[in-house]
């Protein structure tokens, strides 16, 4: 039961906004992405007291997250410290360590395409 409730909240707090839901293998536990720490301890509260669900969050640090096209996946390319993760909709991301792992990672692989959701949405918003 607990698990249908905190599945049901995961769903709909994702459909809100409020997080982004990462996945770094199936059936592994879920990687939560938000803006700050107001949206996590909302989303905790939201968990307890809307779906009757305690969740337990560790940090991970704070991430860069770029999109990658599928055909220019490369598993081996990636470890903990840049992480493959794939999005709720099963597009592969990666959460880079930091701005400088990002950059690292742009001038050792050019022909990569890192892709910036939020700089391609602020652009579509129109």
């Amino acid at each position: 039961m607990k698990s249908k409730q905190f599945k049901k909240g995961i769903e709909q707090l994702v459909q809100e906004g409020a997080i982004q839901l990462f996945m770094k293998n199936k059936g592994e536990s879920y990687i939560i992405g938000a803006v700050g720490e107001l949206q996590f301890d909302v989303f905790k509260y939201r968990m307890k007291n809307e779906y009757n669900s305690e969740v337990l969050l560790e940090s991970i640090g704070e991430r860069v997250p770029r999109w990658l096209p599928e055909d220019q996946v490369n598993k081996s390319l990636f470890d903990e410290r840049n992480m493959l993760v794939e999005d709720r909709e099963g597009n592969h991301v990666v959460l880079f360590k930091n701005e400088f792992a990002l950059k690292w990672f742009k001038d050792q692989h050019p022909e990569i395409e890192l892709i910036d959701l939020y700089e391609v949405n602020k652009y579509d918003q129109t």
